[in-house]
């Protein structure tokens, strides 16, 4: 695209080329005058228009910035709800923890809103926008009071007497007065569009801020949690792994102390039954602990012997001795 056909600010006027100074007819002269400020206004006008365009993208800024900002409050509501149901009811085709993957598409958004919020900010581009707006706004102003300005010169250049001359005043004084007013009107507006867009765009970026600011200091509670439970879920698993592995024998030998005849019946917790004719019998291997041991038999002349009582066995190999009464 040509300069030209974008517009410029730095075409002068050009009266040179009018030849002004041959026409006679006043109408004629205004024509010629009034169609050189024409093309040198519409030069600024466009030349203005196309920054506007170039800047116009701080529109679409905006949509994206509100669009992604819902996007974050969604996800991060989504997180919170994930929290507070049952593990069992969270969604099954989400690859991993639905809380994380959650605060993570919000933390996305955020940053997506950071990243377009600076750019905004780096480029200028709401306030170049509509400092465009405003000097088109100026430009039309001033033509719309050049061309009263003109049609006064014209009207009292022609003037006669009589009473069309007071009415063609009025008539152009009220026209005057209603293009200034509506002037006014869209001015007024620009103002009031640029205040909340401006104010918009702040408070988008700082909800982008804050939000990322929010959602790093879930995820980093929630990291925290997650390493604490995996923690406590290996401490859980050395205890059990502790618990589960086999413990070394005990290898005890019963030293029986009393004058007894023929079998003795050695009993270990009301379970295991074993006899034995010898003073010292080798009981068989064991875990380590404490047992109810009761020996019972008979002595040379039939008289009922039997001892018992709690011992302490420990791994490898001992003695443990008995007396019978």
């Amino acid at each position: 695209m040509s300069a030209k056909s974008q517009g410029s600010t730095f075409e002068p006027i050009n009266l040179s080329v009018l030849d002004l100074y041959a026409i006679e007819d006043a109408k004629a002269y205004a024509e010629k005058l009034r169609g050189e400020l024409d093309r040198v206004r519409r030069l600024r006008v466009a030349f203005y228009e196309a920054r506007m365009g170039e800047r116009g993208s701080v529109l679409y800024v905006r949509k994206w910035l509100v669009g992604l900002g819902i996007a974050a409050l969604v996800c991060s509501a989504a997180a919170a709800g994930f929290r507070l149901v049952d593990a069992t009811q969270k969604p099954t085709w989400l690859p991993g923890d639905p809380v994380s993957i959650a605060l993570f598409l919000a933390l996305g958004c955020y940053v997506a809103m950071s990243a377009l919020s600076f750019w905004e900010s780096a480029t200028a581009s709401t306030s170049g926008f509509f400092r465009s707006a405003e000097v088109i706004l100026a430009l039309r102003d001033l033509w719309t009071q050049y061309e009263f300005d003109i049609a006064a010169i014209l009207e009292s250049n022609t003037r006669k007497t009589g009473e069309n001359v007071a009415t063609k005043d009025k008539l152009m004084s009220v026209s005057q007065t209603l293009a200034t007013n509506m002037d006014a009107i869209a001015r007024t507006e620009l103002g009031d569009w640029k205040g909340e867009f401006q104010s918009s765009m702040t408070q988008l970026a700082s909800a982008g801020r804050d939000g990322m600011v929010s959602v790093k200091a879930e995820l980093k509670a929630d990291y925290d949690a997650r390493l604490k439970k995996i923690e406590l879920s290996s401490e859980e698993a050395k205890k059990i792994a502790e618990a589960a592995k086999p413990k070394p024998l005990a290898y005890a030998m019963l030293a029986i102390k009393g004058d007894f005849a023929d079998t003795l019946e050695i009993v270990i917790d009301e379970k295991t039954r074993l006899q034995s004719r010898l003073a010292k019998t080798p009981l068989m291997p064991m875990q380590p602990g404490t047992y109810c041991l009761r020996v019972s038999g008979r002595d040379k002349a039939g008289k009922p012997l039997e001892a018992a009582q709690y011992v302490e066995i420990k791994s490898g190999p001992s003695e443990i001795k008995i007396d019978l009464a």
